[in-house]
Parts: structure tokens; sequence; C-alpha cells
């Protein structure tokens, strides 16, 4: 298993235009779904389990801010993709300086 992950890690890709554009746009239509999901069952869970909470954009079932933050973080990140460890502490120390900028701003 480790020898086709470095071999996919060593590859180059090389997509045309027209996939790259879909390969975006299904990132973004399934990170928006799964932000939905996620804050479905989170806010049923959180209410005590006796109403559901529809927390979707746009009339839609997906929460525009997960897709927005899959495409900011393919984007920042794909340098990075030969090595996951440096794209997993550089997300953690991300979500940790923002964490302390929201917490200090609402004080």
């Amino acid at each position: 298993m480790k020898k086709y992950y470095k071999k996919y890690l060593n590859k180059q890709h090389n997509f045309d235009k027209s996939i790259f554009i879909g390969i975006l746009c299904l990132l973004v239509v399934f990170s928006g779904i799964f932000g939905f999901l996620y804050e479905f069952v989170f806010y049923y869970f959180n209410g005590g389990m006796k109403e559901f909470f529809w927390r979707g954009g746009n009339f839609l079932p997906w929460i525009n801010i997960y897709a927005i933050g899959a495409i900011g973080i393919y984007f920042l990140t794909y340098r990075f993709r030969k090595n996951p460890w440096k794209v997993f502490f550089g997300e953690c120390y991300l979500l940790w300086c923002f964490r302390i900028h929201i917490r200090f701003r609402n004080v």
C-alpha cells in the first residue's frame, strides 16, 4: 500500500480546464451537503432530539461556508500535498489562530 501511495504522490497530475472545473464543482457540492448533514445531526442532538433544525442555505440542503472552506483548504494546501503532516499541522495552526482571533475580538 505504501508503494502505491508514494507512486501517487510522485505522479504529476495534469487535468484540462473542464475536468479541473468539474472537480472543483463537485468539491463545492459535496462539502456543502456534508456541512448541512453535519449541522443537522449536531443541532438535532444538541436540541434534545425533540425537533429538527433545517440549517440550509439558499433554500437548498447545503451550507455555503463549508463549500468556501473546502475550496480555500484545497488551494492553500495543494503545494504541500506530498507531505500530509505539513498539511495537517498547518491547518491546525490556522484554525488555532482563527480561534484565538475570534476569542479576543469578542471580549
